[in-house]
């Protein structure tokens, strides 16, 4: 609950009160005394209630005095915690603690092991947005929480600094990409520093320094050296205006660049890829085991990799006199009577020239140059298809005669690129054969639906009783599968087989902006690997990027021409550049060893503090990047450990011998052990100072949202955020407005409430400071029998915020429900300091506010430290920092506040009566054991000559009558 603009309801003399307060912020306003990043003057008269000593008594200080100015704040505590690297909690006690070491008894001490934060590293290619200060707030957050109750935590920044916006951003502005990344890096860091983050700076580093994208190189290698790097002839997209291979992810549906929007050209050029199609079974066995991962993502990543467990059919043709084996997979056996044709790739060997008439090849030729030109996904387009007039014999009826196309949607590196059509039960093939007036063969119908089928009928059922199905007619989908794949294995027709969608990763891009490949290409030797010793390969900085597009590297003869490492001959580079996902496929292991001079990472290192315990970033990167990390963590290990390899025979011999076992358990396999993403929406984000209303019509547009980027010019500067409201309002703002997992609809209005909230904090510190009183042992929170009705409820709302923040900042990070509690806790304090004289303050409050600011430092810290430093003004044993106390612990007898009188009975008479909480007559031994502990019982239950304790036979309770009744020996 927010708090309203001025609540007379509670003010004894509110007429008054309200023109004293109004007058007051008039002249501080005037004055531009309080809030001095606050710009908005129409948003004043929100920071008008006050809390008093006693309602009567109007303030006996001005505002000037009372609220905090976010931006001196802020540079207060930048300073006094120091911004060269993080510090754990020890070492801010040793540095702001006046040597003292004691610490609260608040929480359980720390747990003694290492906790990894890592937001995805941003790609500095301007500004911050808004989006990212999201994703950053979120990490900060819990690096502190983590800072506090881990012994150690990394929480890193670096920089994805290569890439194709960059090159094209500095050939547009006429620089060099290097100074215009390096010029936008020290922006954002401004930025980043400004929003009070608490990161480990000293591990900074960008993917375009050469210290690190030696590694990326050594990695490659090390690839190379275990068989999985290789080049070869492919077919690609490129991107006639920025000159550049495109991954099929890079494509739209309508065949153009994601980026440059131009229609892509298909090309035939040597590529490198990297065999990531040998991990697909261990990929996809692997994200059952990722259970901290967000089921959507580990089913997109499912979906990717893309296993089909099925049958391998073989059709077969006749050419020039002999016969042509076409093997086809599908993953539905029981279809197999219902082929209707045969559709090819473009790239097959059967669509060859050789194989057709002149005409025919001619009228191949032309369709094919027309789907190329057409689009660069196959599969999201239209379905188009050429007839080439040749025919298959089906496996297991030769006499029927298939029609096979050459078809657009048929993927040339996907199984055998050949299909069976079956547009009875595939839309796919439904939509197909409709556009080329090809035939419907039903082979399946629904289980209890009689001879009657709806094509296209794509589940499985029962194969029709028919001639065309013969002896499997009447058999489910499943043993009809089985039953016919056991006749075509005989016949040697057919196999079973497993196949996977997803397809090695083409690494190579033309363009200068990026890691160098480290090849030397000879024409003796082939493509030699640079030696490891001679590591980086470095760009050449003195370029001159005169127009957009193209590879510069290519025209650099002193750059470009070398010796051959293995004959010594004239040889050249290779002067393509790697995808930028490879250099984020490994970077999370280089921060937990960055000034390692000798490799990437030591394994050991990485075997110790390795995987990442929480990574934080956007859905856009659930396939791509996510899959990619993965398996380079997957790729580098032998026999489950990290190790690295000087020869390509060694390496090789190893991990064959790894890829043969079973993979268990997580272990170290896996990068990320939790994944927190965001999923932002696709509609455009309107700012209200862009608002403008046609002539005439005054109606107001309707604003919508999308994800916020530079390359769309829709961010909102987080400059002007944080300058207006402050970074920790800016931080709590995020926070609160949605949970990770959901769409953050920013505007710039519901900011003010969490900036209400915080003065409302600051007014409750500042009424309570006079009367505060440090807790010195926690036994005065014990007894609350006497307690009034509002102070335990205080501390009930104390224990619920902290048991829901505790569970928020370890497990499900919705920070929203924990400020929305603290706030409900602040409105209860709020009310009853309100309504009551504070001659003495009580323990409950002083321990909610404490409670209070430590659950809040980690979403808002500087404002924490101030107000925790007010409120600890008088206190000698302040630590200096709110960062120096442990993290408070769950009482949970905290939660039973409602109070029952209670009937003690001795056999059946009655001696005394209590106040315990009512939730205690629910179970009967937590209700015996706070009598127990209680002095007035413990004295009943005294033998009165002896002094010694009555014999307790049995205790009855009747909750009903709230009562019990000791039954005790009589002899004793």
């Amino acid at each position: 609950m927010l708090f309203s603009v001025i609540q007379h309801s509670n003010l004894a003399q509110p007429s008054f009160y309200c023109r004293h307060n109004f007058k007051l912020l008039s002249l501080a306003y005037s004055k531009n005394q309080i809030f001095k990043g606050t710009k908005s003057p129409q948003n004043h008269f929100h920071f008008t209630k006050r809390l008093a000593t006693t309602v009567s008594q109007p303030p006996s200080t001005s505002i000037n005095e009372d609220l905090i100015n976010h931006s001196e704040n802020e540079k207060k505590w930048s300073k006094r915690w120091g911004d060269s690297s993080r510090k754990t909690s020890l070492e801010i006690l040793q540095k702001l603690s006046h040597n003292s070491t004691k610490l609260p008894a608040l929480s359980e001490e720390s747990i003694d092991r290492h906790f990894y934060v890592l937001a995805m590293f941003p790609y500095p290619s301007g500004k911050l947005h808004m989006g990212h200060v999201r994703v950053y707030t979120i990490s900060d957050a819990i690096a502190r929480h983590s800072n506090i109750t881990f012994t150690t935590v990394t929480h890193p920044m670096g920089w994805d600094a290569f890439g194709l916006p960059a090159e094209n951003a500095a050939i547009d502005r006429g620089l060099n990409p290097a100074l215009w990344t390096k010029e936008n890096i020290d922006n954002m860091r401004t930025t980043l520093k400004s929003m009070l983050l608490d990161i480990d700076w000293d591990k900074e580093f960008a993917t375009c320094d050469p210290e690190f994208y030696r590694w990326t190189q050594f990695l490659f290698l090390q690839l190379w050296k275990r068989g999985l790097v290789y080049q070869k002839e492919a077919e690609v997209n490129w991107d006639p205006i920025d000159k550049t291979v495109l991954a099929n992810e890079q494509v739209d549906k309508n065949g153009c660049s994601w980026r440059s929007g131009a229609k892509i050209e298909k090309r035939k050029l040597k590529q490198w890829f990297i065999r990531i199609s040998k991990f697909s079974e261990s990929l996809l066995q692997n994200l059952d085991l990722l259970e901290n991962w967000p089921e959507k993502v580990k089913q997109m990543q499912r979906n990717w990799i893309g296993k089909s467990i099925g049958a391998e059919f073989t059709f077969s043709t006749e050419i020039n006199g002999s016969e042509f084996k076409i093997p086809v997979f599908t993953s539905r056996p029981d279809t197999i009577f219902g082929v209707s044709y045969i559709a090819i790739s473009k790239n097959h060997q059967l669509a060859s020239e050789r194989n057709f008439s002149k005409e025919k090849a001619e009228e191949i030729k032309e369709f094919i140059k027309k789907i190329d030109s057409f689009k660069g996904i196959n599969e999201t387009n239209s379905k188009l298809g050429i007839d080439t007039g040749l025919f298959a014999k089906h496996p297991l009826d030769p006499n029927r005669k298939i029609p096979i196309f050459i078809a657009n949607y048929v993927l040339s590196d996907y199984g055998s690129g050949a299909v069976m059509g079956v547009p009875a039960h595939d839309q796919r093939d439904y939509d197909f054969a409709i556009s080329n007036s090809l035939n419907n063969f039903a082979s399946v119908i629904e289980s209890g639906s009689g001879e009657k089928v709806e094509i296209p009928f794509c589940d499985k059922g029962i194969l029709i009783k028919n001639s065309q199905n013969g002896i499997f007619g009447g058999l489910s989908s499943e043993e009809a599968s089985e039953r016919i794949l056991e006749k075509c294995i005989q016949s040697g027709s057919g196999l079973k087989k497993t196949q996977y969608k997803l397809r090695d990763w083409l690494v190579s891009r033309q363009r200068y902006w990026g890691t160098p490949i480290p090849f030397i290409h000879c024409a003796d030797c082939g493509p030699v690997p640079v030696p490891d010793s001679d590591l980086p390969v470095k760009l050449p900085l003195d370029i001159q990027l005169s127009q957009r597009g193209g590879n510069v590297l290519d025209t650099l003869d002193d750059w470009k021409k070398v010796e051959c490492p293995s004959c010594g001959k004239q040889a050249k580079r290779e002067t393509d550049t790697m995808d930028t996902f490879v250099d984020s496929s490994w970077y999370y292991f280089r921060f937990l060893d960055h000034k390692n001079n000798n490799l990437p990472f030591d394994p050991q290192i990485i075997q110790k503090d390795m995987p990442v315990d929480i990574y934080i970033g956007g859905i856009e990167h659930s396939i791509l990047h996510l899959l990619y990390s993965r398996f380079l963590t997957k790729s580098i290990q032998t026999d489950g450990k990290f190790k690295f390899y000087s020869s390509k025979n060694d390496a090789q011999a190893e991990h064959e011998h790894f890829q043969t076992l079973e993979q268990s358990s997580l272990g170290k396999s896996e990068p990320f052990l939790s994944l927190l993403t965001q999923d932002p929406k696709t509609e455009r984000f309107l700012h209200p100072s862009e608002l403008e209303f046609t002539s005439g019509s005054n109606e107001t547009p309707i604003v919508t949202y999308e994800k916020m980027s530079k390359s769309k010019h829709n961010g909102v500067d987080p400059e002007s955020v944080i300058s207006q409201y402050g970074a920790d309002v800016t931080r709590l703002y995020m926070l609160f407005k949605a949970p990770p997992q959901d769409v953050l609809e920013y505007d710039t209005k519901s900011i003010v409430g969490i900036h209400r909230w915080v003065l409302k904090l600051t007014r409750i510190i500042n009424t309570i400071k006079p009367k505060f009183k440090p807790i010195k042992d926690m036994k005065e929170l014990a007894d609350r029998e006497d307690w009034s009705k509002e102070n335990n409820e205080i501390y009930k709302l104390t224990q619920t915020s902290i048991k829901m923040a505790t569970e928020v900042f370890e497990k499900n990070y919705s920070f929203n429900t924990v400020i929305a509690s603290l706030m409900t806790l602040s409105n209860n304090i709020s009310s009853t300091l309100e309504t009551r004289n504070l001659d003495e303050l009580h323990p409950s409050v002083i321990y909610a506010m404490d409670c209070l600011l430590i659950i809040l430092s980690p979403m808002a810290p500087s404002v924490s430290e101030e107000l925790f430093e007010r409120l600890h003004a008088t206190d000698k044993e302040y630590k200096g920092s709110i960062f120096a106390y442990k993290w408070p612990k769950v009482d949970e007898t905290g939660f039973l506040s409602e109070m029952k009188t209670c009937v003690v009975q001795v056999n059946g008479k009655t001696k005394m009566t209590l106040e315990v909480e009512t939730e205690l007559f629910n179970d009967k031994s937590l209700l015996l054991d706070k009598l127990s502990s209680h002095s007035e019982v413990k004295a009943v239950l005294l033998n009165k000559k002896t002094g010694t304790p009555l014999d307790i036979i049995k205790t009855i309770v009747v909750p009903r009558r709230s009562l019990v009744n000791y039954v005790v020996s009589k002899n004793k």
